[in-house]
Parts: C-alpha cells; structure tokens; sequence
C-alpha cells in the first residue's frame, strides 16, 4: 500500500509545493523519525484532507509533512481519526485566520509581559514560552486573551518549525505573585485549552510548573478530567523543597541552560534579566515573512 501511495503521492511532495524552503527542511527532519507505518498513514491523511486544502491557500502553507505527523500521531496512528480532527483544525483556521494575527493585534495585552518567548531554546533545543501569570489582569477583553495566546502559539510553533529538533516547544510558567485576583476567567482558561489541545496537536514537549500555589493546584484538579493523558505527561512541578536554593538549580538544570535564567528560578541573571529585550521587534518581523 505505501508503495502505490508514494507512487502516486510521493512522500517527498508533502508538505505543498507553497510551504517555504525553511518549514520544509525541518519538515524534513523531523520526519525522519517516521515509521513506515507513520510514512503509509502520512501520504493517506494528505490524501484524505486534500480536497478541504485545495479550498483555502494558506491552508497548503499550513499542512507540511510534519503537521500530518502531529495529527498522526495525536490520534495513535488511526488516519481517519486524525483527518477529522485536521479537518476541524482547517475549519477553524479558515474561520479564526491565526495565521493573519499580528503584533498590532494583540499588543495591549503582550505589553503585560504575561507571556513571552525566550532567545534562547532549552537544552533540548526547543523555544521557551516564558509565562507569568502574576502579570494577568482581570477585567480586559477576554477575546483578546484568547487571541494573544493563539499569536504566541503561531509564532512557538514557527520558531520550533525552524530550530527544535522535533517541532515541539517548552513552556515555563513561574507561579511566584500568582494570587485569585490574576486567576483568568473559567471560560478563557477553557477556550485556551481546548485550543491548544485540538488545534497545536504535538507541540508541546513539556511544561515546567514552577513554585504552583495551592490556588492553582485547586485549579488543576477543576480542569484536570479536561487534559487529555499525553498533555499530563508533559508537565512537571517543582514546589516545596524541590523549589529551594541548591535543588532548584538541580531541577532547573535538566530543562534549561541556567545561565539564562533568573535568580530565583535558580539561574544566573538578576531578576528579569531573562525577559528578551527586543520581543516586540522579533515578532513584528515574524508577522512580515507570513503570507496571506
């Protein structure tokens, strides 16, 4: 069966001929794990959703061989359950434009600095999305919240696309200040997740909890039965004495290179020092090499 598929459909031409030179070569590396069990299911998904991406343009630009792999394997190599949550992710793309987000969109509230994405990758070689939730502030537009998370998520995901060695990002959430009156709303904390779970499928290869208050260990078990098994394999939590000086800077040190962290999540840098100075500009020339 694989034979007649690449025959016909040679592995090789997927992603689309639109999708840039940079995405492809990664593509092309991170596919190399492929199974070819995973390199049949592959060519039959790209087959099975082709007509939906000959609709839409940007949908060709998204769908490279290494997206197929995520839903693949998302779905446990089960191709027609991996087309239908692709298909749904096309719908919403189509419907949402991610893609056309733009720094001037959603800039009130990346100035909060809530949310940001490291110069330097983790030792695994996959960016770092810096998160602190002390910095939320209740009472904004709850549709922005949301929107500024699907840009920061565009923009990992290219950033992986272009240096991880498995497409995947990390993310670090320092709960330090996290108090009720930064807790956002249920519904926003809702719509993130089921985003990120239904429609960034395989990218998130771990998430460090630093310092969780019990507020959001309350929190974690309300939305706990909404995480789906493959994502709580992904996070860690580094509380209590594990979070102290001299054992910090041994958990830490698994994940990050600390001489690019702050002090007090057992790095080097003083307090702050981590946050990349010129974000703004780093992504306003990312929203430049997007097409429409």
């Amino acid at each position: 069966l694989y034979r007649y598929l690449n025959r016909r459909y040679p592995i090789d031409r997927i992603p689309h001929a639109m999708a840039s030179a940079e995405v492809e070569e990664t593509s092309m590396r991170f596919t190399e794990t492929m199974t070819p069990e995973e390199e049949t299911g592959v060519a039959q998904l790209a087959i099975e959703v082709q007509e939906q991406v000959d609709e839409y343009a940007p949908h060709a630009l998204f769908c490279t061989k290494g997206t197929y792999l995520r839903y693949l394997r998302a779905r446990q190599g089960n191709v027609h359950k991996a087309a239908k949550m692709l298909r749904d992710t096309l719908v919403w793309r189509e419907s949402y434009k991610p893609h056309l987000i733009t720094w001037a969109d959603i800039e009130k509230e990346a100035l909060l600095k809530k949310v940001t994405i490291l110069d330097a990758p983790d030792k695994g070689g996959r960016p770092i999305v810096l998160m602190l939730p002390r910095n939320e502030k209740q009472g904004s537009d709850n549709d922005l919240k949301v929107k500024f998370v699907v840009y920061v998520m565009e923009r990992a995901s290219q950033i992986a696309d272009a240096s991880s060695p498995d497409g995947k990002m990390t993310w670090l959430l320092d709960f330090v200040g996290y108090s009720r009156q930064n807790q956002p709303p249920w519904r926003v904390s809702l719509s993130v997740l089921n985003m990120v779970q239904n429609h960034y499928p395989e990218r998130l290869g771990l998430a460090v909890n630093f310092k969780p208050p019990l507020l959001f260990e309350i929190f974690w078990k309300a939305i706990r039965p909404f995480v789906d098994s493959a994502t709580r394999d992904k996070l860690v939590f580094l509380g209590g004495k594990d979070a102290e000086d001299g054992m910090v800077q041994v958990h830490m040190g698994k994940y990050f290179d600390l001489e690019m962290l702050d002090g007090p999540l057992g790095g080097v840098l003083a307090e702050g020092g981590m946050l990349p100075t010129e974000f703004h500009r780093r992504m306003q020339r990312m929203d430049k090499n997007v097409k429409a």
